[in-house]
């Protein structure tokens, strides 16, 4: 709903702060203009100018990157527990920063050349989906509980620990008491097993007079 407002407000801008149309009061002064504006020849311009093509592309690519990235940003957000306030102030400071960054990307393609600046923008969107991939587990710590609850009884662990830096598959004990060593990509059969776990609970708060 606010983004239908927010179109339906702009096009109301355009439609007033346009009138009237500067092409037809060109015209009506005699000036000059070099085409008469049609979809058509929005088209011949693809075909026959290559830097039009290029630049259609660059504006397809990163539209695509940024739909990618304000897609896939709440799913991972909301993954690692964020709330939904705080996805949306994320999305709020993307949106903003595509707007309020222009200027400064419109003077860097003026001192640097469009081409250089088209070049750069990729590199900056890789460093920073690579940054995260830095933050590294404490697999030691990690390794070290899962050996504590075997050495205090349990048969067999096996965890996976999702967060920035990826996840991490670790395992300790036995699969099975008689054979194999526990391993990362083991499943472990749940189903009702629960079930006991909560009655031996309830029943030991029951006994402690809880």
């Amino acid at each position: 709903m606010i983004a239908l407002c927010a179109q339906v407000l702009g096009a109301i801008v355009y439609f007033i702060g346009l009138r009237p149309d500067p092409l037809k009061v060109a015209l009506s002064r005699g000036e000059s203009v070099a085409s008469t504006p049609s979809p058509a020849g929005g088209f011949t311009l693809l075909r026959t100018v290559p830097a039009a093509r290029r630049a259609v592309l660059v504006v397809a690519l990163s539209h695509a990157v940024m739909v990618g990235l304000m897609s896939m940003t709440p799913v991972h957000l909301t993954t690692h527990g964020a709330t939904l306030s705080v996805v949306g102030l994320t999305i709020s400071l993307h949106v903003a920063g595509m707007y309020a960054l222009s200027p400064v990307f419109g003077w860097l393609a003026d001192k640097l050349g469009r081409a250089a600046t088209a070049l750069a923008t990729p590199a900056f969107t890789t460093g920073a989906a690579a940054a995260p991939s830095k933050t590294a587990f404490n697999t030691a710590g990690i390794d070290a509980a899962l050996a504590n609850l075997v050495r205090d009884g349990a048969v067999g662990m096996t965890t996976s620990v999702v967060g920035p830096g990826g996840t991490y598959l670790s395992a300790a004990g036995k699969r099975h008491l008689q054979k194999d060593s526990a391993r990362p990509q083991d499943r472990a059969r749940i189903a009702s097993i629960t079930k006991a776990m909560i009655a031996v609970l309830v029943m030991q708060r029951i006994e402690a007079g809880q």
